[in-house]
Formats: structure tokens, sequence, C-alpha cells
């Protein structure tokens, strides 16, 4: 019977990102009251969308990383590209991350009826004013 250790090791690491991707979204939607779908909120919907992108591509990419495991590539080359596409889906999990905040700075000035470009004090902790 072959055994994958190296596939196993990420597969683990990506099921610890998974329900690192899934909890806020359920924080959002209890936030916003929308249980079903993604409603009108832009926030919800980039969480979603990042969910949605990582369920179909780390499939695959498990696969792969399996599929040449089992054909005898080298350990390294396994390694290598089963740290790629961790590096990957860490970069645009990111990305979203940083969108999110976005999206949530700029909520948060537009129900105070203000942007984040005026000055003075502000209610919206933690967001920086500078754009």
């Amino acid at each position: 019977m072959t055994t994958f250790p190296i596939t196993s090791l990420f597969a683990a690491g990506f099921a610890l990102a998974l329900v690192a991707l899934s909890i806020p979204i359920s924080l959002r939607r209890v936030e916003v009251g929308v249980m079903i779908g993604q409603g009108e909120d832009g926030v919800l919907r980039n969480r979603i969308r990042a969910h949605g992108n990582f369920i179909e591509y780390v499939p695959l990419g498990l696969i792969l990383l399996a599929l040449a495991e089992a054909q005898g590539i080298s350990t390294a080359a396994v390694l290598s590209a089963g740290a790629a596409l961790a590096l990957a889906f860490y970069y645009i999990w990111s990305a979203e991350r940083r969108a999110w905040e976005g999206d949530r700075r700029r909520a948060c000035f537009a129900r105070r009826g203000d942007s984040p470009s005026n000055t003075g004090s502000s209610v919206c902790s933690g967001f920086d004013r500078s754009g």
C-alpha cells in the first residue's frame, strides 16, 4: 500500500486553513443577518468567494501532489510543489483580507456620514484615515 506522508501533511494544513476561512464567513453572516446566500454585503461576498476558490482549487492541487508523490518524484520537488500551492493561497487570502478590511473601513465611515479622507477624530478606531 502506498502512503502519502507529504500530501497528508499538506492536506492537514489545508483542512485547518479551510476552517480559518469558514469562521469569518459565519461571523459575518450573523453580523449582517444573512444566513443563506450572500445578500448585498460586499464583505460577505468576498469572504464567500475566497472560500469558494479554496474549495475549487486545493483538492485538485492535493490530488496532483499525491500523484507526484506516488510516482516517486523527489521529496524536495513534492515539498516545493506543496509549498507553492500553500503560498499561492496565502497570497490570495491576504489580498482578500486587505479587501475585507477596506470594505469594513469604508462601511464604518459611511455609517458616520464621513469619509476616510476627512480630517479630525473618528469613532472608526483601528482604521487609518490616510486612504
